[in-house]
């Protein structure tokens, strides 16, 4: 990827983040994962980042990601696809209004979750 796209994975769950960065890197992204929101929101106020992976449930935080959805994009201005196990449809609607690009639900294939960034990027798919 000739000028690198950075993307950040915001996901309590290690294995998927683990996951994510490495489906990410292996495509030409920089990419980078926290386990909370708390440390995701402070690196999208001192990094730039042109996307974000935000996974909805996060054991022991009373906030779901949908909540960080208008904040993520107002300090960061990067993309935020919602990608969660969540199967309640109401999970999709609330994050569709909160503002997300784009939804996805756990488990992804590697070529949906590449595809639905280099979509919400405007680039080409590699």
């Amino acid at each position: 990827m000739s000028d690198q796209k950075r993307a950040l994975v915001i996901d309590d769950n290690a294995e998927y983040a683990l996951l994510f960065t490495t489906i990410l890197r292996g495509a030409g992204y920089e990419a980078s994962s926290v386990d909370n929101p708390a440390t995701g929101l402070s690196r999208v106020r001192t990094e730039p980042f042109h996307v974000v992976l935000l996974d909805n449930d996060f054991v022991g935080r009373a906030l779901p990601g949908q909540s960080l959805v208008a904040v993520l994009k107002r300090q960061s201005g990067a993309k935020v696809i919602m990608v969660t196990a969540s199967l309640d449809p109401r999970t999709k609607v609330d994050a569709v209004a909160a503002g997300v690009d784009a939804f996805l639900t756990k488990p992804v294939e590697a070529d949906v979750l590449l595809g639905t960034v280099a979509k919400v990027l405007g680039v080409k798919s590699s």
